[in-house]
């Protein structure tokens, strides 16, 4: 009888550390994804302002015209290339 009971006591508690230990992992994962986004997010404004900038200065004027020659991440969002082609239903 104490050994029953011994045992239901330990599977409520492998259950709870169960829980908290998905919990943990999905806060480390979270975590980990915004550490991560300021530097994509920094490297992926430079990388299309160089883009623009040798355009602009190779004599075409699109980039400039779009007002996509700044480090503003916002300007260079556009409904295409940046939503559409990245959504998981054009991946496959």
């Amino acid at each position: 009888m104490i050994l029953i009971n011994f045992l239901s006591i330990a599977r409520k508690y492998q259950s709870q550390i169960e829980q908290q230990s998905l919990s943990w992992k999905l806060q480390k994962i979270i975590k980990g994804l915004i550490i991560a986004a300021l530097p994509i997010l920094i490297a992926i404004t430079f990388h299309e302002v160089s883009h623009g900038y040798v355009a602009f200065r190779l004599g075409d004027p699109t980039a400039k015209l779009l007002g996509r020659l700044t480090l503003n991440p916002l300007a260079h969002i556009d409904v295409f290339g940046t939503v559409i082609m990245t959504s998981p239903g054009c991946m496959s």
